[in-house]
């Protein structure tokens, strides 16, 4: 993946947050358009299950919890969505083009900009397709 930081001089005319919201969401959530009361609780739940259940995921990413989540969150698609939607993830976490498109759209539709944002989020989509696909680090 090529992807490039910013240059230290660029400032967004908009910087509500420099930490990501989790957008490994994404591919998942095509038929929301935005987060609801439920989803927040369920974010919640999966730290609690980090913390209790999976926490051999958060001790081995050094108790980070967003890498751990997007690990989580692929180990939970891969068990809980259709045949076809299952085929066509798949393909996007095995196609190097379009997993570069997954995380172009997570930066572009990130709060927050900064240089670190696009190795964050190369990060995040390595852990959902570690996750999903069942691969060793």
């Amino acid at each position: 993946m090529s992807l490039q930081a910013p240059s230290p001089d660029y400032q967004p005319e908009h910087r509500s947050s420099t930490r990501p919201n989790f957008p490994s969401r994404e591919p998942l959530k095509t038929a929301s358009a935005r987060e609801t009361p439920s989803s927040q609780k369920r974010d919640a739940g999966n730290e609690d299950r980090l913390f209790g259940e999976h926490l051999d995921i958060l001790e081995a990413e050094g108790f980070n919890v967003e890498p751990a989540g997007a690990l989580l969150l692929g180990l939970d698609a891969s068990q809980c969505i259709s045949d076809s939607t299952r085929e066509r993830l798949a393909e996007i976490l095995t196609s190097d083009r379009q997993k570069t498109q997954l995380t172009n759209r997570m930066i572009a539709s990130s709060r927050g900009l900064d240089r670190d944002t696009a190795p964050q989020y190369e990060l995040l989509v390595r852990k959902l397709r570690q996750g999903f696909l069942g691969l060793k680090d």
